[in-house]
């Protein structure tokens, strides 16, 4: 079988093992679905600075305010998501969109920053 775009698979575990990882490719590979190696990877965000992009947001542990050593899982929207989104708005407000009536500019402006918004 064969997919066009991408397929997600996300496994939260507190330990994970070579019996699980098998366990988990083994049942990825029932349903037909090919696992390409070289975009899987494990990522323990227990560790200092690891972080995961996923569907537009930015996973990865932080401390506490006080530096203590107990965090928090923090969850912001990943950097290519924000940059796509600056990117959207500079190309609706760019010079040739000068014959574009203010009204419907404002409009348009906010239907997308609403979007964005609702998103994240």
């Amino acid at each position: 079988m064969r997919f066009f775009g991408a397929t997600y698979l996300v496994v939260l575990a507190r330990y994970q093992g070579p019996r699980l990882q098998g366990w988990i490719e083994e049942k990825i590979e029932w349903l037909g679905l090919e696992i390409n190696r070289d975009k899987t990877r494990v990522v323990d965000l227990g560790e200092g600075k690891a972080s995961l992009d996923f569907l537009g947001y930015t996973f990865g542990w932080n401390r506490d305010r006080y530096e203590r050593d107990t965090g928090h899982l923090s969850v912001e929207p990943s950097k290519k998501a924000l940059q796509g989104e600056r990117d959207r708005i500079s190309e609706m407000t760019d010079r040739r969109q000068g014959c574009t009536p203010i009204p419907r500019l404002i409009d348009k402006l906010k239907r997308q920053l609403e979007g964005c918004g609702n998103y994240f």
